[in-house]
C-alpha cells in the first residue's frame, strides 16, 4: 500500500469536512428560503382575495342599489303588474311602449349598469348589440 503523507491526509479531511458542512448549510438554506417564499406567496394571495372580495361586495351593493331604484320607479312597477295580468296576445300591443321605456333607460346608462349588458352602439336605437 502506498504511503500517504500527513499533509495530504489533512487536506483530504478538510475537503471532506468542507463539502459536508457546505451541503448541510445549503440544504438548510434551501428549505428555509422555500418556506419563506411559500409564506410570502400565501400572504400575497390572501391579500388579493380580500381585495377581490371587497371589490365584488361593492359591485354587488351598487347593482342592488340600481335595481332598487328601478324597482321603485312607478312606470316600471305598473308595466310589470300589467304584463303579469295580461295574456301574450295583448302584450304585443305594449311592445312599442316597452321598447321605448327600455331605450330610455339604456340612454341613461341604467340598464347596462345594473345588468352588465354592453353599452348600445350609436344609432342602434338604444338596443345593445
Amino acid at each position: 500500500m502506498r504511503y500517504i503523507s500527513i499533509r495530504d491526509k489533512l487536506i483530504l479531511n478538510y475537503v471532506v469536512i468542507g463539502i459536508i458542512s457546505i451541503s448541510v448549510i445549503g440544504t438548510f438554506s434551501y428549505y428555509t428560503a422555500r418556506k419563506a417564499i411559500y409564506q410570502r406567496t400565501f400572504d400575497q394571495l390572501n391579500s388579493v382575495r380580500v381585495f377581490k372580495k371587497e371589490q365584488l361586495e361593492s359591485f354587488l351593493e351598487e347593482r342592488a342599489s340600481n335595481a332598487m331604484f328601478l324597482a321603485s320607479a312607478g312606470n316600471i312597477h305598473n308595466l310589470m303588474l300589467y304584463m303579469n295580468s295580461q295574456d301574450k296576445e295583448s302584450l304585443k300591443i305594449l311592445e312599442p311602449y316597452y321598447n321605448e321605456l327600455l331605450s330610455y333607460y339604456h340612454q341613461r346608462d341604467y340598464v347596462h349598469n345594473i345588468f352588465c349588458t354592453p353599452r348600445p352602439a350609436a344609432g342602434s336605437g338604444g338596443r345593445a348589440n
